[in-house]
C-alpha cells in the first residue's frame, strides 16, 4: 500500500491527473467562500459608516 502511493505520487500523469481536478474543486471552494468574505467586509464597513454618520 505505502509502495503503491509512493508511486502514485512520483508518476508525472498521476501528478497531473491530481491537479486537474483539485485545481477545480479548490476554485470552487475557495471563490464563493472569498467573494462572500469581501461581501461581509464591504457590507460592515457600510454599517459602521452608516452608524458613526448618525452619532
Amino acid at each position: 500500500f505505502v509502495e503503491k502511493s509512493v508511486d502514485d505520487t512520483v508518476s508525472p500523469p498521476n501528478f497531473f491527473t491530481f491537479w486537474a481536478l483539485a485545481v477545480p474543486v479548490a476554485a470552487a471552494i475557495f471563490l464563493p467562500l472569498m467573494s462572500s468574505i469581501l461581501l461581509i467586509v464591504v457590507l460592515s464597513d457600510f454599517i459602521i459608516n452608516a452608524v458613526w454618520s448618525k452619532v
